[in-house]
């Protein structure tokens, strides 16, 4: 101060220049408005902080990618509330904006907001693109003016740096370094608070054109976009006009109970066809497309129609019998029947072909002969339940061997491949052959059902009877009956064998449990004579023959065919042997569990193994039998 008496008007002037400098200086820092001395802590924050700002500086391509980042963020935020609507039925429409140097290549059929900035292009070339697209294009374009170049640098850099210098440092554990941290986040917050208004400011000045050149003025960048996007979607869905009417979906409402005069809800009194919406969708669907592109094609350019419309129409033609459906399971549908939600996954035709109703009515025999109950005028709809019962009745009539072969079904697959009235004329044209095939099939899968078990018991006998002898004389009679398909033939060719199969299981069944009885018999007798054994209780006893498997002999049936089936399934005869030839070793257990039941110690010795071929050879052998037995004894009993 150099006059005290002038007032402090120029000093105040001058402090936050001062302060600034000193701050940027990293000799003081900025805490919630209030300024404090540097300490060693917050010199190392603000050496970092330098360090970014120096790192920062020197990559202007990341300074680029994130004014582009901002820009992006700023537009979606100045425009997310732009909303559009076509027409009296306020169809909606989506607006999608663009950001990158070239248009998308499906730019003709979606509106675009293209934005580009003054960093990236120049006005000039941005307007020559616009009029160079023509005045037919529904793209809208935005562009950012060049503005506040060193200022926007400057803030963004210091923004950065703040951010990065936070993010390298972390959070601090002593009162310096919290309030060291405090003062970063006070310059990110002022650094965040200078940005959002310098981007404010400079999309402030953003200027709007219409494809073609024409610029759209208005006070807002939101205002300007809205008023340029009424205008592209008259270009993009200059066909939405003939169908735009609130009161389709009165129309579906209308033609789904199938009404013909559906159209009258959106005042059409004449023909459906006429309707220039019908008249558009009959063109299209010409020699059949699925639901789901008839939507797609008329919700895209150049008609954008609401689906109600779209749905309203092909119901009306529908119910007015001008086209015809068919479902995803090659069903006929008709209005009644067609659910709305299966209409992508139904194809639609135009109907050419015409069957009087005198035919209609043989057509409907046909269709109650083979169980389709049909009413006048749901003809369309019984076609696949009727062909489907038909294919059911051909593949019931016959089978693999030894069931008949099947009958063709080439005039099923002929009539399959029709669709719509001439289906009904293929039934009508075949109405004798397909009546008497309705009858001698039902009559064969009749028979074949009554045949089948006989055959399925007989291979179930000679499965179980394999590696017996006479089996295989079984089994060559078995495979004659298959090779020549003679499941029908009279007398049953089944029978006999599966008696002669049953008889042969039965006697082989009856041996093995009767061997099996002999072994276990002479092994529970020799453990009733096992000294250990006898000392047991009955409880005991019952738990080591439980535990070894041999608590008792299974139990089998050879009554009936069936229960000779159930004893060998659940026992087959290998297993008999195989249970047989364990006998002894599982008596040899059970011995040895009751031994070490009474002598916890006791311990179970193999002798040695040899073959003796002299009494000296036996002698030597004794020895070391007495060598090892005597071995064992001292650590306890033993069971040899």
């Amino acid at each position: 101060m150099e006059d005290i008496t002038a007032g402090s008007a120029a000093l105040r002037k001058r402090i936050p220049v001062l302060l600034k400098a000193l701050e940027d200086d990293g000799q003081i820092m900025s805490i919630e408005n209030e300024y404090h001395l540097q300490t060693r802590e917050s010199s190392a924050w603000h050496d970092e902080y330098r360090k970014q700002l120096a790192d920062l500086t020197g990559n202007p391509v990341r300074i680029d990618d994130e004014r582009v980042t901002l820009f992006r963020k700023a537009c979606g935020e100045a425009l997310k509330t732009v909303h559009i609507a076509q027409g009296n039925c306020k169809e909606t429409r989506t607006l999608s904006l663009h950001f990158s140097s070239e248009l998308p290549a499906d730019a003709g059929k979606k509106i675009y907001v293209w934005i580009r900035d003054g960093w990236e292009t120049d006005e000039k070339s941005l307007l020559a693109d616009a009029r160079n697209a023509g005045n037919q294009s529904p793209t809208i374009f935005v562009y950012i003016p060049r503005h506040a170049v060193d200022e926007l640098n400057k803030t963004l850099i210091g923004m950065l740096a703040a951010q990065a210098t936070l993010n390298m440092r972390g959070v601090p554990t002593t009162p310096e370094g919290e309030d060291a941290r405090s003062a970063m986040t006070s310059r990110l917050n002022s650094a965040q608070s200078n940005l959002t208004a310098l981007i404010k400011e400079i999309l402030s000045n953003t200027r709007v054109f219409q494809a073609g050149g024409s610029e759209i003025i208005e006070s807002t960048l939101a205002d300007q976009v809205i008023k340029a996007a009424n205008n592209s979607i008259i270009r993009l869905y200059h066909q939405f006009d003939i169908a735009d009417h609130a009161q389709w979906g009165k129309v579906f409402d209308h033609a789904k109970k199938g009404a013909g005069d559906a159209l009258l809800a959106v005042g059409h009194k004449d023909e459906p066809a006429k309707h220039p919406v019908c008249a558009a969708i009959i063109k299209y669907i010409a020699g059949g497309k699925k639901g789901s592109e008839i939507r797609e094609y008329f919700r895209e350019p150049f008609y954008g129609w609401p689906q109600d419309a779209i749905d309203g129409g092909l119901f009306a033609l529908l119910a007015g019998g001008l086209i015809r459906a068919v479902d995803a399971n090659n069903k006929t549908v008709d209005a009644k029947t067609l659910e709305r939600a299966k209409i992508t996954q139904t194809t639609f035709k135009v109907e050419s072909i015409t069957v009087t109703p005198v035919q209609l009515i043989q057509v409907r025999k046909v269709l109650q002969a083979a169980g389709c109950q049909c009413n006048p005028g749901e003809e369309l709809a019984s076609m696949p339940a009727f062909i489907q019962s038909m294919m059911q009745r051909a593949q019931a009539a016959g089978g693999e061997p030894p069931a008949p072969t099947r009958p063709g079904t080439t005039h099923l697959d002929d009539m399959k491949s029709l669709s719509g009235n001439a289906q009904l004329l293929s039934i009508f044209n075949q109405r004798e052959d397909l009546l008497s095939q309705i009858g001698s099939w039902g009559e064969h899968a009749a028979a074949i059902q009554k045949r089948n078990p006989d055959w399925q018991t007989l291979d179930i006998l000679l499965e179980l009877a394999k590696g017996l002898g006479p089996a295989e004389k079984l089994k060559e009679q078995a495979q004659a009956i298959k090779s020549n398909r003679l499941l029908l033939a009279e007398p049953n060719p089944m029978s006999p064998l599966n008696e002669q199969a049953a008889q042969l299981l039965r006697k082989a069944l009856n041996h093995a449990h009767d061997e099996y009885q002999k072994i276990y018999d002479a092994g529970m007798d020799q453990l009733h004579q096992d000294a250990n054994w006898q000392n047991l209780s009955a409880e005991q006893r019952q738990i080591i023959l439980i535990d070894a498997n041999i608590a008792s002999v299974p139990t089998i049936s050879t009554g009936s065919v069936d229960e000779i089936i159930a004893s060998l399934e659940a026992m087959p005869l290998d297993a008999w042997r195989y249970r047989r030839e364990a006998l002894p070793n599982l008596f040899k257990q059970a011995r040895l569990a009751a031994a070490k039941l009474l002598e916890p110690k006791v311990v179970q010795v193999s002798l040695p193994h040899r073959t003796l071929r002299t009494p000296g050879e036996a002698k030597t052998w004794l020895g070391e039998v007495e060598s090892v037995l005597n071995e064992q004894l001292k650590q306890g009993p033993v069971i040899v």
